[in-house]
């Protein structure tokens, strides 16, 4: 995750870009994580444009959700995570959305927002259509916010943003590398 953890890769043979929804949720699960007590629960819906899901997402849907409920706990650490995945065949392609549902303890909802605002920002860096779209609400003990991610739209359609996202997050983890290795 270039923008929680791209310091710990170092020579690092095997990198895992987890999902294009752990890409979309996990900085902000992560700024959750710092300004929370206890994540009790979290929960992550993405939806995708049909025409952006290729062959290998729709046979691996299993694998996706795995991989990305591993991530959310690990990032989290709440025990108890559900990922979710949205295939929408509207025409024209929609935006990747991503939700996120979380119960957890906390003292300071503005800490919350403040952390969520700068996990996006960061973000940003790197994947420039990621944008929050609910910025942190309090329902009922729920914390939700959402994010869209648009594609750059030079060779994908702008609606591929899950396609954008794991490609911004691969070029971001190889600059890295490069530095790194061209520093030694």
């Amino acid at each position: 995750m270039p923008s929680i953890n791209l310091g710990e890769i170092g020579a690092a043979q095997n990198i895992n870009l987890i999902t294009c929804g752990g890409q979309a949720s996990l900085p902000l699960v992560h700024a959750l994580k710092n300004t929370t007590r206890q994540i009790d629960y979290i929960e992550v819906v993405s939806t995708i444009a049909a025409a952006s899901a290729g062959l290998a997402t729709r046979e691996n849907i299993n694998q996706y959700l795995l991989t990305t409920e591993h991530a959310l706990s690990r990032f989290s650490g709440a025990k108890d995570v559900k990922a979710i995945l949205n295939i929408n065949p509207a025409e024209p392609g929609v935006s990747m959305q991503t939700t996120i549902y979380a119960y957890a303890s906390f003292d300071d909802f503005d800490a919350i927002e403040h952390a969520i605002e700068e996990a996006a920002e960061s973000v940003r860096q790197y994947v420039p259509g990621f944008d929050i779209v609910l910025s942190p609400v309090l329902d009922a003990g729920r914390i939700t916010v959402s994010v869209t991610v648009r594609g750059s739209g030079h060779y994908l359609p702008q609606y591929a943003g899950n396609l954008d996202i794991i490609n911004c997050a691969a070029i971001a983890v190889a600059k890295s590398r490069h530095e790194t290795f061209a520093s030694q």
